[in-house]
């Protein structure tokens, strides 16, 4: 499971520059350059409060499980489900940055 808060969402160039790219640089250096392997081993949660957008096709087409959107199984009632669990047999938080640095502002 690789969970993620989405930086870009409904913005293509910051899906892209800020999602896609660390998200493809950490698959690469979790499977030891072989990012394909990771994409079709792991599952993506995306944690973000916005619901899916019209860019989800660039986050489903890398993986090829159906991606998890957390907020939409909470059905967006936060108050009520605080005391929810969702639990993951193995989950990876956070992305690697090394080697890239976003060009734009």
């Amino acid at each position: 499971m690789v969970i993620m808060s989405r930086g870009g969402a409904g913005d293509f160039r910051k899906a892209v520059l800020e999602d896609l790219l660390p998200l493809y640089l950490t698959m690469k250096h979790l499977c030891f350059g072989d990012a394909a392997e990771c994409f079709k081993k792991y599952t993506m949660a995306i944690t973000d409060s916005g619901r899916p957008d019209g860019h989800n096709y660039l986050y489903q087409m890398l993986f090829e499980k159906d991606i998890l959107w957390l907020e939409e199984e909470k059905g967006g009632k936060k108050e009520e489900d605080e005391d929810r669990i969702t639990c993951f047999s193995k989950a990876l938080v956070g992305m690697d940055h090394s080697g890239y640095e976003k060009p734009f502002p």
